[in-house]
């Protein structure tokens, strides 16, 4: 069992669609055959999202993308603010699952649940989950999730950021970016 993991930024402040394209393909360059099985993205609001996540989706070549806006972020490099941070993970093992779960201010825990029965028929063994900070209550989302994972299952992840204006959020899902949304993956296999 392999596990490859890249991870690239960039801070191109001239464009965003190249920012984006930059810290994928920088994340590639690390991973076998520069093939991901899975791309998460972390990325400040001073970048226009929509062009951001257009430049990601463009490198990742069919990858699934899943991510969301951050007031800063922790790669090898240290901790960064006003960055596109890609993590582009590759396996010969593992079977990767994306999930996107919208609108999830009607009711935390309903979304919760949601996420968690997409996932549970996929037998995951982990998950990883970024979403909206701003829609609601995280707890009753996660209990949401531990209901039918259990409450034992691990899940990692975080709540999206704004560069501390605590305004608006954002999810990426494949190329699309969304608000009050949770996005996230699980991962199968032979995980330990």
């Amino acid at each position: 069992m392999a596990l490859h993991v890249g991870i690239g930024t960039s801070r191109n402040s001239e464009s965003s669609f190249e920012a984006g394209r930059e810290a994928c393909e920088r994340a590639l360059e690390k991973i076998p055959e520069h093939k991901a099985e899975m791309i998460v993205v972390l990325a400040s609001i001073i970048f226009d999202q929509a062009e951001m996540i257009k430049g990601v989706y463009t490198k990742a070549s069919g990858a699934p993308v899943v991510g969301c806006s951050t007031a800063g972020t922790i790669t090898t490099e240290g901790p960064l603010e006003h960055v596109v941070a890609v993590l582009a993970l590759h396996s010969d093992t593992l079977e990767f699952h994306p999930v996107k779960v919208e609108n999830i201010s009607k009711s935390m825990h309903a979304a919760g649940k949601s996420f968690g029965t997409k996932l549970k028929e996929k037998a995951p063994k982990v998950a990883f989950l970024f979403s909206d900070a701003l829609s609601g209550n995280g707890t009753e989302m996660v209990r949401g999730i531990f209901e039918l994972l259990g409450s034992g299952f691990p899940l990692m992840g975080g709540a999206a950021g704004d560069d501390m204006n605590f305004k608006k959020t954002y999810q990426y899902f494949q190329d699309q970016v969304l608000n009050d949304a949770m996005v996230g993956f699980g991962i199968s296999g032979n995980v330990k």
